[in-house]
């Protein structure tokens, strides 16, 4: 368990992640995702401001996540989650959930609000071979796609390439 947030560690997301692999594949995502300009937030506010950032990230995310969703520190500012029993498409739908609550929140820091923004990256069980590596290079290749494109966007791999996420095509 991360000491900070109190969510799974990355060797444990991996361990856990590979082993619903193994039981089944289909229909599983792997997210992965990165506070956008972190190091501003340490810079501007100073390090315990980013600890509550990680922090505030962790809250939100865990109010959209289920009990099976597995949900870890990928490192400094990345996170990760597993979903298994999700669609591509529901996937991108949490993902989206998870990107908009991040944007219309904030926490206070000394009565300054102070708000955070994220890029993720997608991969699936249906559009990618079920290794677990292939899927976090996937995802972690979206994952760069949308900080380039301008952050604070999803890109999903579709296996032949990766394409924004965009809220008009969330299902009803």
């Amino acid at each position: 368990i991360d000491g900070l947030t109190n969510i799974f560690n990355r060797s444990s997301f991996i361990e856990r992640t590979q082993m619903i692999l193994e039981e089944d594949a289909q229909d599983t995502a792997v997210m992965l995702f990165d506070i956008d300009f972190f190091k501003q937030i340490n810079d501007t506010h100073g390090h315990h401001i980013g600890d509550e950032a990680l922090r505030h990230v962790v809250s939100i995310c865990q109010e959209h996540l289920q009990m099976d969703d597995l949900f870890g520190r990928y490192g400094g500012e990345e996170f990760a989650i597993c979903l298994p029993h999700q669609s591509f498409k529901e996937a991108c739908h949490i993902a989206e959930k998870i990107r908009h609550s991040f944007e219309a929140s904030f926490f206070t820091n000394d009565e300054e609000k102070v708000r955070v923004t994220a890029s993720f990256g997608i991969a699936h069980t249906a559009n990618d071979p079920c290794v677990l590596e292939t899927l976090l290079f996937e995802a972690d290749q979206a994952l760069y796609m949308s900080k380039r494109q301008g952050r604070n966007r999803i890109y999903a791999s579709t296996g032949k390439g990766h394409v924004l996420y965009q809220e008009q095509d969330l299902p009803n």
